[in-house]
């Protein structure tokens, strides 16, 4: 009965065993013929030899013969898979839902590593703010306890040295030591009125250049002050002074002037022509040097004259500070009577009123004195002659012997 209801295609029937095929046919048209009668005589006497006539089988099957040449065709067009490609197609697809299932358990412990290694960077960075904000607290705490500390010991100093001030390094004693030669043009009590300084002030409440510089303004023949602090409560003042050993006139007055080029005294000038004249025979009796100078812009008691600047006279104030500085340590400065400094190119000493000195610069000063120094000592100047030295040149000194010169 199996066999019976498989029915059989083209490719049976386009193949060379025609004859199994026929057999199986005419056994399958004897059961059919069992359940249904036949139509026709000649149909039936077929289906009883077993071989069906070919335009039975045309009507049965169709044409057979068409179906088997474009059965043909196809396979001629299209050739059968091989085993191989056909295991091979097989195994690739039993493969794919396997591969696909490997790579979607793959995806899932990467993603749950991911979500592990975001939730443990979290984890970091919450710790790393909070281990920060605690160390800004931190240093937020030692800072203001170092500025709570400064505060503190600034306020002790400050404690400290008002008590010190004020309860124990006090002015008890104060002293003036003068001159080596021991005397002096001022008295202690005017040099201690002139330094401001009296008993109960504080050791520390004055300043030493201050004081200095109010000493030597009352007192213009001080040069020079020093403060000494005899701990734990003695001031001591030491003073140097200034002997007059030059003059100038200016405007009227005799400006009596050091070897520092600083005005010590004026005198002369109040009173007159009187006035004037005792001013001369003062300066006279003192054997005071003739000082000529440009003009005088400032000349104030205990300061420096200040000169008129000029294209000759830059730094001249420089130039006549060296100048008396170097005449007053000569060995013959009290043979000197007039320092001529109004051209800074052409200074010039007289000497013994009738020997003039051409200096020319300042340049090599120290030699020039000397030559100067030995020239005087020379049988030519011990007669009564007038004469006029060049110094200018201390490679070439000369000598010019003239009653007519003139000296000023």
């Amino acid at each position: 009965m199996t066999a019976a209801k498989t029915p059989l295609g083209p490719s049976a029937l386009g193949t060379g065993n025609r004859g199994q095929a026929v057999k199986s046919t005419s056994m399958g048209m004897g059961m059919t013929h069992n359940m249904q009668k036949p139509h026709t005589a000649r149909a039936d006497s077929h289906m009883k030899s077993g071989t069906p006539s070919a335009k039975a089988r045309s009507h049965m099957y169709g044409n057979t013969s068409t179906k088997a040449q474009i059965n043909a065709a196809h396979a001629v067009s299209t050739p059968l898979p091989s085993k191989a490609s056909t295991q091979k197609k097989g195994s690739t697809n039993r493969a794919r839902p396997q591969q696909e299932k490997r790579q979607q358990s793959a995806r899932e412990p990467i993603s749950a590593k991911r979500e592990e290694r975001l939730r443990h960077d979290a984890k970091l960075n919450r710790d790393a703010e909070v281990a920060e904000a605690y160390i800004w607290a931190r240093r937020r705490r030692a800072r203001a306890r170092l500025y709570a500390i400064i505060i503190v010991s600034f306020a002790l100093i400050a404690l400290s040295a008002y008590v010190i001030y004020k309860g124990v390094f006090i002015v008890k004693s104060i002293s003036v030591e003068l001159p080596d030669d021991g005397v002096s043009l001022y008295s202690a009590s005017d040099i201690i009125t002139a330094a401001g300084i009296a008993e109960g002030d504080g050791m520390f409440s004055f300043s030493s250049a201050k004081i200095k510089q109010a000493v030597i303004t009352a007192c213009p023949y001080i040069s020079d002050v020093t403060i000494h602090r005899k701990y734990p409560d003695g001031i001591v003042i030491s003073i140097t002074e200034e002997k007059a050993v030059f003059y100038t006139v200016i405007s009227g007055q005799y400006a009596l002037v050091s070897p520092t080029f600083r005005v010590l005294e004026f005198i002369g000038g109040d009173d007159g022509a009187a006035d004037a004249a005792r001013a001369a025979e003062y300066v006279k009796n003192a054997g005071l040097i003739k000082l000529k100078l440009p003009r005088v812009t400032e000349a104030i008691a205990g300061r420096s004259i200040k000169l008129e600047a000029s294209e000759n006279n830059g730094e001249m104030e420089d130039i006549v500070r060296a100048l008396l500085a170097r005449v007053s340590k000569d060995d013959f400065v009290d043979r000197i009577s007039v320092v001529g400094a109004t051209d800074r190119f052409a200074l010039y000493l007289v000497c013994d009123g009738k020997y003039r000195f051409e200096l020319g610069s300042v340049d090599d000063l120290d030699v020039k004195m000397t030559l100067a120094c030995e020239m005087l000592r020379d049988e030519i100047f011990a007669t009564g002659n007038k004469g006029t030295l060049y110094l200018s040149d201390v490679t070439q000194p000369s000598v010019i012997i003239d009653n007519r010169i003139n000296l000023d």
